[in-house]
């Protein structure tokens, strides 16, 4: 009776702990002072630029600067031509920049401009499944 109480015991761990490994993301970022910084881990410098051009893409930004050498990106994304509010008002758009470099644990992004908070996750969120397809 133990016995099997004990072999339950194990399968629902590991049951527990694919479930767990499933949910885990490979990548972190959080909000500093200086903007969004993600890092993302078993990737090189160019996967994560690669993700992070097509990112962009994929989610309708306009990249109007791609060094790669100094790893500086700057996007822009505004609404279509004759978009207007209710009161008559064009919308404005925004602008981000991601910094992307290499580190010794892997590779960091920081996202800075105007709504970081708001806009640059859904980009770190498309790279990584991009870059790891969760």
């Amino acid at each position: 009776m133990i016995k099997k109480i004990a072999a339950g015991l194990v399968g629902l761990a590991m049951v527990m702990g694919i479930l767990a490994a499933q949910g885990a993301k490979p990548y972190s970022y959080s909000l500093t002072k200086k903007g969004e910084e993600a890092l993302f881990t078993g990737k090189t410098y160019d996967e994560v630029w690669e993700a992070a051009t097509n990112a962009l893409l994929m989610l309708k930004y306009d990249i109007s600067v791609a060094q790669k050498d100094s790893g500086m990106i700057t996007a822009v994304k505004g609404p279509s031509t004759g978009t207007v509010f209710m009161l008559g008002m064009f919308a404005h758009g925004y602008s981000i920049n991601l910094i992307i470099k290499k580190q010794d644990n892997g590779v960091s992004v920081l996202g800075n401009g105007k709504g970081a908070k708001r806009h640059i996750p859904p980009v770190y969120d498309q790279m990584g499944q991009l870059l790891y397809g969760n």
